[in-house]
């Protein structure tokens, strides 16, 4: 009987590496060869004369002015002053600008033109940051709005209106259906109640008796009818001008 040995050591080692660098020279061959074609390829596209150069500016980020990298709060007591330190900016934009269009580069400035759209500029006060974020994100919210009311100015009625007349349909639903799939439509519907529940308790509310105000009203077809969060009371929303927009149910 004959026992053949395994190696070890730095023989296993040497036999290990073998076995995985086989083939390697002919990879770094192929890999040459395949540089070496499409340099080829490249100077035949860019025509007999061979490379042509171009100067190009790439900007990582955006064109903007210089700042500090500390917070600065700039005092601005009317609308003069306001326009005046927009010229500023403006003017030290142009003059980055212009420096990348004297280096040789070809360069296109799409600017608003008279009659074109015009654009605003919202000043927020408050007393604390905390109040002012608040302020912009009601103002952001306002502009999405209106951007979605021109791709679909369709609206229904806010103050959770829909959302209680959603989970009614679909509760009267569940019951003309048999089985386990009554309960899960049943328990879907139920989730539509998070928005008025969530009303009435941002408002100080008793979340039972204005969700079972709610699905009285509408049962009995005021399906307009929401929450008033200062009366307290559920009321029709149309009279106060409550929508929400079709587009985001």
């Amino acid at each position: 009987m004959v026992f053949q040995m395994q190696p070890y050591g730095i023989q296993a080692i040497q036999a290990m590496l073998k076995e995985h660098l086989s083939g390697l020279d002919e990879a770094v061959l192929k890999n040459i060869d395949a540089c070496n074609q499409l340099s080829v390829i490249t100077r035949t596209s860019l025509g007999s004369n061979g490379f042509t150069f171009v100067a190009i500016a790439v900007f990582a980020g955006g064109v903007d002015t210089s700042a500090t990298e500390t917070k600065g709060t700039v005092l601005i007591h009317n609308a003069e002053q306001l326009e005046n330190y927009a010229k500023t900016e403006e003017a030290k934009v142009e003059e980055l600008i212009k420096a990348v269009a004297d280096s040789g580069a070809k360069v296109t400035i799409v600017k608003n033109e008279e009659g074109g759209n015009s654009v605003s500029t919202v000043v927020l006060r408050g007393s604390t940051d905390s109040i002012l974020d608040d302020l912009e994100r009601a103002v952001d919210d306002g502009v999405n709005t209106y951007k979605a009311m021109c791709r679909d100015s369709r609206i229904v009625p806010g103050a959770a209106a829909t959302e209680i007349e959603l989970a009614r349909k679909l509760k009267e639903f569940s019951f003309k259906e048999t089985g386990l799939d009554q309960y899960a439509i049943a328990k879907f519907a139920e989730s539509f109640e998070m928005v008025p529940m969530t009303l009435a308790e941002n408002a100080g509310l008793n979340t039972m008796e204005i969700i079972s105000s709610l699905y009285a009203e509408h049962a009995a077809g005021n399906t307009k009818v929401g929450i008033d969060l200062e009366g307290g009371v559920c009321k029709d929303v149309s009279t106060m001008n409550i929508w929400d927009l079709y587009l985001t149910k």
